[in-house]
Parts: C-alpha cells; structure tokens; sequence
C-alpha cells in the first residue's frame, strides 16, 4: 500500500517494503533531506549517482561532466574520503551508510 505523498520509486518492488536508505550530512540546503535519510533506488545506487541525485535535489551540479566531482567538493562514504575506496565514485550504497557531501572551505586575505 502506498502512503500519501510518497515517491512509489523509494521502495523496494520485489517486496513493497520501503526502499534501504543511507544517512546523509551534507553542507548543502537540499530540499527533501531534512532528515539526512535518503532512500537508495536503482538510479542512485552507487556515490556517484546519489552525489547526482543530492545536486538535482538542491538544484546545483555537483558531478563534472567527465563524471568526477566539481572542485571543492569533500564526499566521503562511512568516513572515508571517497578517493580512497577501490571503485571510488562507482562504489556501491549499502542501507545504513554514512554519505557526507560538503564544499571545502577557500578563502584568501
């Protein structure tokens, strides 16, 4: 049964259950996050396309278009800075990861 106002895409369809989420903290105002639970779906599945996903959300491109990240940009998936996994943006989300995205402060004087 689908409840009100929910995106019938951020559930699971082989079993009608609510779709895993992943915890989000990030230094963007991103609308639809204001809870940091973000569900996973088929499209954003990997850092790379929840990175997308979070940049649609708040209306800003977060993802050059060679597919690396904008400059200043820090995410890190459980802690980790994401340059550092084996398959870096393309590493898969697991329910219960920890996503952080922030720009990186820069300034001068």
């Amino acid at each position: 049964m689908q409840m009100p106002n929910e995106d019938p895409s951020a559930r699971a369809p082989e079993l009608g259950c609510p779709a895993p989420t992943i915890r989000l903290k990030t230094s963007l105002l991103v609308p639809m996050a204001d809870e940091g639970e973000i569900p996973i779906t088929a499209s954003s599945s990997t850092v790379a396309g929840m990175v997308e996903e979070i940049g649609r959300r708040g209306g800003m491109r977060l993802l050059q278009a060679d597919g690396e990240l904008i400059n200043f940009l820090d995410v890190r998936l459980n802690g980790t800075k994401i340059d550092l996994h084996p398959l870096r943006l393309a590493t898969p989300l697991s329910a219960g990861d920890r996503l952080l995205i922030q720009l990186v402060p820069i300034g001068g004087g």
